[in-house]
């Protein structure tokens, strides 16, 4: 197994070391808008899935008004991390340029699409400065075992701090193989564990940062 890490790499080098093909499953989370998800689409093709998983409440009426309708996407509202149950977003926002938080752990830094002033209405979701938000958590285990997810062929995403618990929430599926590659942004504040813990599970650090596995 390969890894490796990079710090601040564009969600277009998610691909780097893994190209998709057609009949992949490719998981993302922390999907914004789903500019890559539908960039993906295009590569797994009819026979592939896509999971897209965003827990900022504007981000998910914006992805799901950015995909094409009738698209074969499947779409969780939720968190990932290292247990199932109830948690807290701290959002800010100045316009729609918003930071969600995990209490402690910054969740997702989010900025307009195309680095440019977009105008979004004000429903159906309305954030306030400093905004407490309830969300639902999810490990990647549940997801698999609910899903009846065989494998992961590309499991990429930038969640902001969560990257290490959301690991520790794959704990069978790292055990077994069933993640074959990784492009996960293990840059931010309390993700330095990411490498460790994916060593410990036989894969190689081949960079710093942004982290490619495969297995």
């Amino acid at each position: 197994m390969d890894v490796s890490i990079d710090y601040g790499v564009p969600e277009n080098d998610y691909e780097k070391h893994y190209q998709l093909k057609e009949g992949d499953l490719y998981v993302e989370a922390g999907a914004f808008w789903g500019r890559y998800g539908k960039k993906a689409l295009q590569k797994v093709g009819p026979t592939g899935r896509i999971l897209l998983i965003e827990p900022s409440p504007l981000n998910m009426w914006l992805l799901l008004r950015n995909l094409p309708k009738g698209t074969p996407i499947a779409i969780l509202q939720k968190a990932l991390w290292s247990s199932s149950g109830i948690g807290w977003l701290w959002m800010q926002s100045d316009n729609i340029a918003q930071c969600v938080h995990w209490t402690n752990h910054r969740l997702a830094k989010i900025s307009n699409l195309d680095g440019e002033a977009v105008e979004v209405p004000c429903n159906p979701v309305k954030i306030l400065e400093g905004q407490l938000v309830l969300t639902d958590l999810i490990t990647l285990d549940q997801i698999a075992e609910e899903l009846d997810v065989d494998h992961i062929d590309l499991l990429a995403w930038d969640i902001e701090g969560a990257g290490h618990e959301a690991l520790k929430g794959a704990e069978r599926l790292l055990l077994q193989g069933r993640i074959k590659n990784f492009a996960i942004d293990c840059s931010h504040p309390g993700e330095e564990q990411c490498a460790t813990l994916l060593k410990s599970n036989g894969y190689k650090i081949l960079e710093d940062g942004l982290v490619y596995a495969k297995r």
